[in-house]
Formats: C-alpha cells, sequence, structure tokens
C-alpha cells in the first residue's frame, strides 16, 4: 500500500473484499452482514471512499479527522453506506488539504442522493456530552445527523474544535475534557447493527 492508499487499485480492492474471509479463516467468527470500516486521516478518507464503492461489503463506515478525496473515482450511482464523519475544525492537516471547503465538499457528497439537496440542513442538532475536567481542550463539541432519505444513507458527523491545532484521535489523553471518537464510533456501528 506504501504511504498513500491507490484508492481503485485492483490490490487495494481485493484486499478489502478479502479481508473479512481472512479474518474467518484465521479462526475468528464473522458474521459477513456485519462489517464495518473506520479509520483516521487518509484511512478515513479510504473509509469514505469503501463505503460508497463496496456497499455491499460494508454495513456502515466512519471516517475521523478525514475528508472525502480522490472524487473522480467514486461511483457516484452508488448510495453508499450510513456515515459518521467526526472533524476537528482546528485539524491543521484538514486544513492542509481544504479546511473548511473540504468539509463541506465531504458533506454534499455524502449527501448528493439527498431529494432535499446536498447541502439541506441536518435534522437536528446537539450538543455532545464531554466529560468534565476543569481545564478542558475543546472549544465545542456538536452532534448532527441526516436522516435517509431518497437514495441518500444517513449522514452523523460530530464537529468539533480543539483549542490548540492537534490532528489526533479524540480522546481524553490527546485532548483532555475531550469525548473518546471510540466510543462515538461504537456506538454508531450498534446502532446501525440493530437496523436491519
Amino acid at each position: 500500500m506504501g504511504d498513500s492508499w491507490e484508492y481503485n487499485a485492483s490490490s487495494e480492492m481485493s484486499f478489502f473484499r478479502a479481508l473479512p474471509h481472512t479474518v474467518a479463516k484465521a479462526g475468528y467468527k464473522v458474521d459477513f452482514s456485519q462489517v464495518f470500516i473506520v479509520g483516521h486521516s487518509s484511512g478515513g478518507s479510504m473509509s469514505l471512499f469503501l463505503q460508497n464503492n463496496m456497499p455491499d461489503l460494508f454495513r456502515a463506515a466512519a471516517a475521523v479527522e478525514a475528508g472525502v478525496g480522490r472524487l473522480e473515482e467514486w461511483y457516484n450511482q452508488s448510495s453508499g453506506r450510513p456515515v459518521m464523519l467526526v472533524w476537528n475544525h482546528n485539524d491543521l492537516v484538514l486544513q492542509a488539504f481544504g479546511g473548511e471547503s473540504l468539509f463541506f465538499t465531504s458533506l454534499r457528497q455524502l449527501r448528493r442522493h439527498d431529494p432535499a439537496g446536498p447541502t439541506a440542513n441536518p435534522s437536528y442538532v446537539t450538543e455532545v456530552v464531554l466529560p468534565g475536567t476543569q481545564t478542558s481542550g475543546v472549544a465545542y463539541a456538536e452532534r448532527m445527523a441526516w436522516p435517509a432519505a431518497g437514495r441518500a444513507s444517513s449522514l452523523e458527523v460530530v464537529s468539533w474544535k480543539s483549542w490548540n491545532p492537534m490532528h489526533s484521535w479524540a480522546s481524553q489523553r490527546a485532548v483532555p475534557g475531550a469525548f473518546d471518537a471510540a466510543v462515538i464510533t461504537w456506538d454508531f456501528f450498534r446502532r446501525k447493527a440493530q437496523t436491519a
């Protein structure tokens, strides 16, 4: 795979297609109807790509500190799968790849099949409950959600901002007072597993 994903390369596609079977052959129990994908940074961009181009394999996807990439290789007729996007608005890496423009491009791409239009407002916005600390490194955190509509899969976004620039997986270890992105993505996958 080298330093970056090759997205639609046959070696990448065959690797991900074989991965659940490889895990099963290693002796682990695999429910092939409940395969999820999550990634951070470029791995998150790849998880967004894979939920769209391989919706038959993945039940849902999550991307932490990542946006859509290589849009010329996306199969745009695909409805994709439900997505959780965790986005820090004070992430220097995300800023280098477009910052707020990339954020809105990602939302539009993920909602492109929404009958209300890809720029439709979310159905709800709530504050993310943050662990109590005296000196929080988080300026704000909110959750936005768009339900499945038309051919558009559901989308949840945790939009947040750290006081200090960072490109880390959100957690108490990385940022005092932060939510844990692992807990949020696991809860998202658990809820998607229950909706058959």
